[in-house]
């Protein structure tokens, strides 16, 4: 199987409860997780052995991360801000709305986004790109995940950048460039 999202003919998307092992043993193309276990930020090795397949073959192993959204649970809470968090959202406890555009927030993510690509994932799944459509800011959305893709490429090439929602950037040409699917 070749390495990219075309050739992903199936695909699973689990975040909580990621046994690495049982991702192993599954037949899926791709699969998104949580950068963390139970136990912390899965280790090089952990991601390794998800990213084979039962026969051998390669499996696309992204990070999922949300851009739009603060989550309670995460390393950064503890260096919140009322500069960029929002507030909560009432459809996810522990979630919140966030100023992504102000660069406290941004450097969060690309610190997020280093420490993906230093654990060896294939790339990221980005939530919440559609924040724009809440808090407006859509250039700066674009210029966001542009941003990002050019951190985690000039570390690796071949990191892909998958955007969860946000449609309504299709249409800008950088916004394109900038996403593998």
């Amino acid at each position: 199987m070749g390495k990219g999202p075309s050739a992903v003919k199936s695909w699973r998307y689990q975040l909580q409860n990621i046994n690495p092992s049982a991702i192993a043993t599954s037949s899926a193309d791709l699969v998104v997780i949580d950068y963390a276990g139970a136990d912390g930020p899965f280790t090089r090795a952990e991601v390794e052995q998800m990213r084979r397949k039962p026969d051998g073959s390669r499996r696309v192993v992204l990070s999922y991360m949300s851009i739009g959204e603060a989550e309670s649970y995460r390393w950064y809470w503890p260096n919140r801000s009322s500069e960029w968090l929002g507030t909560e959202n009432p459809k996810w406890r522990g979630n919140y709305g966030v100023r992504f555009w102000h660069p406290d927030w941004q450097q969060i993510i690309f610190d997020y986004t280093d420490k993906i690509v230093a654990a060896g994932f294939d790339g990221v799944y980005l939530d919440e790109v559609d924040e724009f459509e809440e808090m407006g800011h859509k250039d700066e959305m674009v210029e966001f995940v542009a941003r990002i893709a050019a951190r985690a490429k000039s570390q690796r090439a071949d990191f892909m950048i998958v955007s969860q929602n946000g449609d309504a950037l299709i249409p800008n040409a950088r916004f394109r460039k900038a996403i593998d699917a």
